[in-house]
């Protein structure tokens, strides 16, 4: 099989367990320790909504349709062995198409709406943000008021 950079796989870390969503960024080839060359793939993953950390809960957005959208992880890449392919899906940022009920119609697509990032410095940042690292704010955040108003935001009118 053969597959292209920004193209998204199925990974089966392990046997019997669903597959993982990710996005291939970097394809790399190193000598393993018996001398052979070996691939390796730079991805960047997609968290099912059950695969989010619950501590958070009441700081996530909602979900129109948990069988198909996914959180895409706005952290660091993770390295993965080719070995662990298990195939292609198609996902796709709902404000790229126009229709995102028909995408998913067709087998292995998938959605997303939010980046996720639960490992921040900062634990008062939200969890969640809009695709480019653009502020997300839930009604249930109450630091967000007062984070816009620090800003010099306008209030809004009553």
């Amino acid at each position: 099989m053969r597959y292209a950079l920004f193209e998204c796989v199925y990974l089966r870390p392990w046997p019997n367990r669903p597959p993982w969503i990710a996005r291939i960024e970097e394809i790399l080839s190193r000598i393993a320790n018996n001398n052979k060359a070996q691939t390796f793939l730079g991805v960047r993953w997609f968290y099912r909504r059950r695969d989010l950390l619950p501590s958070g809960e009441a700081d996530f957005p909602t979900c129109d349709d948990p069988e198909h959208e996914v959180y895409l992880f706005s952290g660091k890449l993770d390295e993965v062995p080719c070995s662990k392919l298990d195939g292609s899906c198609s996902v796709v940022c709902a404000s790229d198409v126009p229709d995102v009920a028909s995408f998913v119609e067709a087998g292995d697509a998938y959605f997303y709406r939010y980046e996720y990032n639960p490992y921040q410095r900062d634990k008062r940042a939200p969890l969640f943000s809009l695709p480019g690292g653009k502020p997300l704010i839930i009604a249930s955040q109450p630091q967000a008021a007062t984070s816009a108003a620090a800003a010099g935001a306008p209030a809004a009118a009553a």
